[in-house]
């Protein structure tokens, strides 16, 4: 909290924070009503969600990582970060992970015509352990594929990063 004491707390009248990073300057931020806010346990940085903090006192804000989980923080709890917030997922990744996720929906739906007493969850049904052994087995290849074009990416993104400016 040392380090929290040297920041300045947003102050009322603040605008223009609508995706700012900032800091959580206590240990248990609170809404206006003094309720713990709807935020991870250990939340030390959070993007605001608002232009200015509304009547009641409170910013709409999100952990930078989990931008379905808003909660409502009294303003004062708040200190703008000198550091921009993270960018979003790099679209070379976005649209492998999206490949991915349709190769595989596929080659399931594939397992299930090929294996017809195996319940599809669209059913509410439950996969049997030989089911999700003959399943592990049926995507094995692909899922080493997928995991393969992962790892590369994320070498070539790391390599990107590390290279000098010119």
């Amino acid at each position: 909290m040392s380090n929290d004491q040297n920041r300045k707390p947003l102050p009322y009248n603040a605008k223009g924070l609508r995706g700012k990073l900032a800091h959580v300057l206590v240990d248990e931020p609170t809404d206006e009503t003094d309720w713990p806010a709807d935020l991870p346990p250990g939340t030390k940085t959070v993007i605001i969600l608002d232009d200015e903090p509304n009547p009641h006192h409170t910013l709409r804000v999100h952990p930078p990582n989990d931008p379905a989980h808003t909660a409502l923080v009294v303003y004062d709890q708040l200190a703008l970060a000198e550091t921009p917030p993270p960018k979003g997922m790099d679209p070379r990744r976005i649209a492998l992970n999206r490949r991915h996720s349709i190769e595989m929906g596929q080659l399931f739906t594939e397992f299930l015509g090929t294996h017809p007493d195996v319940e599809s969850e669209l059913h509410n049904g439950q996969m049997t352990e030989p089911q999700e052994e003959a399943w592990t087995t049926y995507s094995a290849t692909l899922l080493h594929r997928h995991q393969s074009e992962r790892a590369a990416l994320a070498d070539h993104l790391e390599a990107e990063q590390n290279q000098p400016e010119t």
